[in-house]
Order: structure tokens, then sequence, then C-alpha cells
């Protein structure tokens, strides 16, 4: 939310992108890319790994996975 505050202990509080400005144009880049996510017919998720996955200089990706759900969803923005 582009309103949010950080604490001064909250990391995201000294790092630039989460910045007031920074964090507002972050904020609008992911919503351009829920359109081309949705048109594409994939989860944003599903959506960002393929496209990291299609970059030339991109050999592989590590992503967390908690459980068999969240491994069902990354295999799915494979194909």
């Amino acid at each position: 939310n582009k309103n949010s505050i950080f604490k001064a202990n909250d990391r995201r509080s000294r790092l630039k992108d989460f910045s007031k400005e920074k964090l507002e144009k972050n904020l609008a880049d992911i919503q351009i890319h829920q359109v081309k996510a949705k048109k594409s017919t994939k989860s944003l998720l599903q959506y960002s790994i393929k496209k990291i996955l299609e970059e030339k200089s991109v050999q592989s990706t590590i992503t967390g996975i908690k459980n068999i759900s969240q491994l069902k969803e990354n295999y799915e923005a494979t194909i």
C-alpha cells in the first residue's frame, strides 16, 4: 500500500526501494504486471517466474516452496 510506513527497526525503512517515491512507482509497476498476467491467464506469481526464466542472462531460479500447492503453482509458470 502506498501509504505504508515502516518503523525504524524494520529493514524496509532503510531500503531505497521502500522509500515513498520508489514504493509508489514499484506498486504502479506491479499493477501493470497484474494486468499482463491476467491477459496471459497466469497468476502474478506464475507470470513473474515465467518472465524471469525468459531472460537470457538467467540460467536458473530458486523459489521458496513451503507446500505442494506452491510447488504446483511454480511448476505451472513453466508450461
